[in-house]
């Protein structure tokens, strides 16, 4: 039998790698309004001070009453917080520590309590700012309290969803649909309940990059290694000479 070849042993890589532990893809995922990408780990959006705006653009009216919701998929103690921006992005700020939750320039609601071992879905009504924008943007940002210290980027987890406030939404101005079906609420304000009509929406949400957590038991690619060498080993033994 002839010698394993390199492409033989690329593969063995490969087959090696899809028997790997898949790992969680997100911490948590704005799913109402969509959010801008599935990036979250750099503020204030997910990918930095330059990430741009996105296409998938959602429409309310001024003023409006909205359930936002998301979804938690690492479980981690600590709290949420959602913000608005008119223009742009460049109102959202970091706490200042895992319990800074004092007023500031653009907040909504701050403080809304992590449920341990809760469903991993929430929702929380706000009312958007009764102006007209064209380049608004909504902020959920996650602050987890189990990774001191604080401030060393593995604290906060960001999701952004583009928005645009007008009296004269597209179509009408004809309902999404926005399913909040066994969220989880519980805020400073109370109340998760609230009306999207008026609002539509150009796409669904997407889950975000990980940021360094996985659910599996097993690193990213712990396997790989493991199980390519067992199949070399095989590959050899069905080689070797029949006594």
């Amino acid at each position: 039998m002839k010698k394993l070849s390199i492409a033989g042993l690329g593969v063995l890589a490969f087959a090696a790698a899809t028997l790997a532990p898949s790992v969680a893809s997100a911490h948590i995922s704005l799913t109402y309004p969509p959010a801008r990408s599935t990036s979250q780990k750099s503020g204030p959006c997910g990918k930095g001070a330059a990430d741009p705006r996105g296409t998938k653009i959602t429409y309310f009216k001024p003023g409006q009453k909205v359930t936002v919701t998301w979804d938690e998929t690492i479980d981690h103690p600590g709290h949420y917080r959602i913000s608005f921006d008119d223009d742009g992005q460049d109102i959202f700020t970091d706490p200042s520590s895992f319990t800074d939750v004092a007023p500031r320039a653009g907040v909504l609601v701050d403080d809304i309590k992590d449920v341990a071992g809760g469903s991993g879905k929430y929702s929380q009504e706000i009312t958007l700012p009764n102006k007209e924008c064209n380049n608004c943007t909504l902020q959920v940002v996650q602050v987890m309290t189990d990774k001191p210290p604080y401030g060393d980027g593995n604290d906060l987890y960001y999701q952004c969803a583009d928005i645009v406030l007008t009296n004269n939404p597209p179509d009408g101005g004809a309902s999404s649909s926005s399913s909040s079906s066994g969220a989880t609420s519980s805020s400073s304000s109370g109340g998760s309940s609230g009306s999207d009509a008026g609002a539509t929406s150009s796409s669904g949400g997407a889950p975000a990059d990980d940021g360094g957590c996985s659910t599996s038991g097993q690193p990213e690619g712990a396997l790989l290694p493991i199980a390519a060498a067992a199949m070399i080993a095989a590959l050899r033994r069905r080689r070797a000479p029949r006594a």
